[in-house]
């Protein structure tokens, strides 16, 4: 009886390991429009492909991206991490900011907060263990330059455990606050000279209405960076790691079958 039992049980367990590997698979970089790695700076001349977008204070700036549509018996994607950058001159970013804010979420008249942090000064330390700072370079070990010829750290914003979202197009910015209100540089490139996957770029980006202190911020418009600040088009560049998870009728069908299974278990071991 004892091994009859140990059986069903071993069968019961392999059960609830698929269910839960069906949920909690790994997450896919599903947006790639990363770093450029090609025609960076002023040494690229005319052919330079990044470029890094802040507004007056009231203002912020970000862009789009869209999840696609989800397989069958998929119920939503869950947003497992989104990374950006940013560009400032500071040896920490705790020094430019003492709060960072990604405000992301489906288009609409307005943006919700989807995740926040403060930071420590002289640091890249934040108050929250789902957003991580880190000082990157691009490929070429190279830094962004400004154009003014001055060389500006690049930092990655990586943002965890974000939810659940419908498939379709979504919006993002990033607020920054400190003491001197300082601008909050979201890093864009050219998609056509960027030399790396640009998903999803339409050579244009957006600006809000807000700062790191609201809630949600509103919605502006799209803006094509050629002729407006630089001499060609631009987007903001942004990575986004998703899984798409079972539709709740999934789970409970799941649920119902792995309830039978326990049943004939203790059947089983009943008659044994």
């Amino acid at each position: 009886m004892k091994n009859h039992k140990k059986a069903s049980l071993k069968i019961l367990g392999a059960a609830l390991l698929a269910m839960g590997a069906s949920s909690l698979a790994q997450a896919s970089l599903i947006v790639d429009r990363g770093l450029p790695d090609e025609n960076l700076n002023n040494a690229a001349g005319g052919d330079r492909s990044n470029v890094a977008w802040a507004f007056n204070d009231g203002f912020l700036s970000g862009n789009d991206f869209t999840l696609g549509a989800l397989n069958p018996n998929a119920g939503k994607w869950r947003i497992d991490q989104i990374r950006v950058w940013t560009i400032g001159g500071e040896s920490a970013l705790g020094d430019r900011f003492s709060l960072l804010k990604l405000f992301m979420g489906a288009d609409g008249s307005t943006v919700p907060e989807a995740a926040s942090a403060n930071l420590t000064p002289e640091s890249n330390s934040t108050d929250n263990t789902n957003v991580e700072v880190n000082k990157v370079s691009y490929a070429d070990e190279t830094v962004y330059q400004g154009s003014g010829g001055g060389l500006l750290n690049i930092w990655q914003l990586d943002f965890f455990n974000l939810g659940l979202f419908d498939p379709g197009l979504h919006l993002f910015a990033l607020g920054g606050e400190g003491a001197d209100s300082p601008f909050t540089f979201m890093h864009a490139s050219n998609a056509a000279l960027s030399g790396t996957t640009q998903d999803g770029s339409d050579d244009r980006y957006r600006w809000f209405g807000g700062t790191a202190s609201d809630a949600s911020i509103t919605t502006g418009n799209l803006l094509d960076s050629d002729g407006s600040g630089w001499d060609k088009s631009s987007d903001i560049n942004i990575q986004v790691f998703a899984t798409q998870v079972p539709a709740p009728s999934v789970i409970a069908l799941m649920a119902v079958g792995l309830l039978g299974l326990r049943h004939q278990v203790r059947r089983r071991s009943a008659i044994s």
